[in-house]
């Protein structure tokens, strides 16, 4: 996949991408999925898949939208009202009554 943009941070990031092979796929998944990792870095891989892949699947988003963690379960529905699909939107439904405010928040905004 070619860089999102044409500064020199995308640069880095798609030659470690290019160097890392498939292996890329494997480690973004699994910071993304490790509860032992801080919660922005979970995230920033989120966000590093969003751009240069692998995909997100509906799975781990369904599966990050159970997390501990409210940043976790925030961002996985953000990124839900991108992947709109039957699935995702049940998940959604849930979060609706979730404990934290921003991830009610999040989970309307996808909804809508």
């Amino acid at each position: 996949m070619p860089p999102v943009g044409d500064g020199p941070i995308e640069e880095w990031i798609a030659a470690i991408k290019g160097e890392m092979g498939d292996d890329w796929d494997r480690m973004m998944l699994g910071v993304a999925l490790s509860s032992a990792n801080p919660w922005h870095y979970r995230i920033r891989a989120l966000e590093l898949m969003q751009l240069y892949g692998p995909p997100l699947s509906t799975d781990l988003l369904v599966k990050l939208a159970r997390s501990e963690n409210e940043q976790i379960r925030a961002k996985a529905a953000d990124v839900m009202g991108s992947h709109s699909d039957a699935t995702t939107r049940d998940s959604l439904i849930t979060l609706l009554d979730d404990s934290d405010r921003a991830v009610r928040r999040k989970a309307c905004e996808a909804l809508v």
